[in-house]
């Protein structure tokens, strides 16, 4: 086969080849680079579904951190809360506690006098009881005195008569 018309300034390797060595050639080549592009691109691709999978198992991890975190800020809150509330109702048992205790205090004494005034009317009484015999019969000898002085001054007026 003759030699076709040769370029100028063409390399080594195009100088001996036919026009369908050089068509066979170019689609080689664009085949290569298409397949050089395809697996460019799936390894592209497999490196972000990677990256994706990475950052999402991060996003767990940094979630749940995040939740251990904020449960620790709630519990710390919530125990000063907590705290707080109990001093309160310290503070308020207390105040009923001793509120209660003052009125304890003054029922038994209130108690007490009672029980005094109760011992001093019962002695009273007493006294008024063991003196009624004695009144009685103080009573008793004055009427009986009287009417032996009503019986003589009859008796005087009748044998008078």
């Amino acid at each position: 086969m003759p030699k076709k018309g040769s370029r100028k300034g063409a390399g080594a390797k195009g100088s001996g080849m036919t026009e369908e060595d050089r068509v066979l050639l170019l689609q080689q080549r664009a085949e290569a680079e298409k397949e050089m592009a395809k697996r460019k691109e799936e390894m592209l691709t497999q490196f972000l579904k990677d990256k994706l999978q990475k950052e999402e198992k991060n996003t767990a991890v940094n979630l749940h951190k995040l939740t251990q975190q904020w449960r620790t800020v709630l519990r710390q809150t919530r125990g000063t809360e907590l705290r707080r509330e109990i001093e309160i109702i310290r503070q308020t048992f207390e105040r009923v506690f001793d509120r209660k205790d003052s009125v304890m205090k003054s029922l038994v004494g209130d108690l007490n006098e009672a029980e005094q005034q109760f011992g001093q009317a019962l002695r009273s009484h007493l006294h008024c009881v063991d003196r009624l015999p004695a009144l009685q019969t103080s009573r008793l000898t004055f009427f009986q005195q009287q009417w032996q002085n009503n019986l003589q001054e009859l008796g005087a007026e009748f044998s008078t008569e």
